[in-house]
């Protein structure tokens, strides 16, 4: 019985200095981590310079984000690395590729930004009204008194 205590007494320590060696190991992957937090949270900006009202899903709950035309939000991630799919009137509309660097980008005063995007689609030109060519007119002679002479 006692051999069997000093066992798991062996084995409980040696899972408590294998878990200790695990903290140990500092990840440099974010910011967040360095300092002790679990999560850090990547705050951006994410502008829509098109006409089109768009939206854009949340990566942190199951909320659509509505971005008005030619205005910006405010867009929160947990990756560092990710992409967003932007929508417009229910159908693909552009895809993003975002890489966060922390504390990198300025906007509006503040220089606390990880990321700016920006939705920019080549937007279609102006249709221009066609004209059709218009037809010549076609004169007739002029009519002549009788008795006249042609030429």
């Amino acid at each position: 019985m006692k051999t069997v205590g000093l066992l798991l007494m062996i084995l409980l320590l040696l899972a408590g200095y294998a878990s200790s060696q695990d903290s140990a190991v500092i990840s440099t992957d974010a910011p967040g981590f360095a300092t002790g937090q679990d999560n850090y949270n990547y705050v951006g900006v994410i502008k829509n310079q098109t006409r089109y009202e768009v939206s854009v899903p949340s990566r942190n709950s199951d909320a659509t984000l509505i971005i008005p035309a030619r205005g910006f939000i405010e867009y929160i991630s947990y990756e560092k690395d990710f992409d967003v799919t932007v929508y417009r009137d229910g159908k693909p509309f552009d895809c993003l590729k975002i890489k966060a660097q922390p504390h990198q980008y300025a906007f509006m005063c503040k220089n606390d930004y990880d990321f700016i995007a920006e939705i920019v689609k080549p937007e279609p030109a102006a249709k221009s009204a066609k004209y059709r060519k218009m037809k010549r007119a076609i004169k007739k002679p002029k009519p002549r008194p009788e008795g006249e002479q042609v030429g």
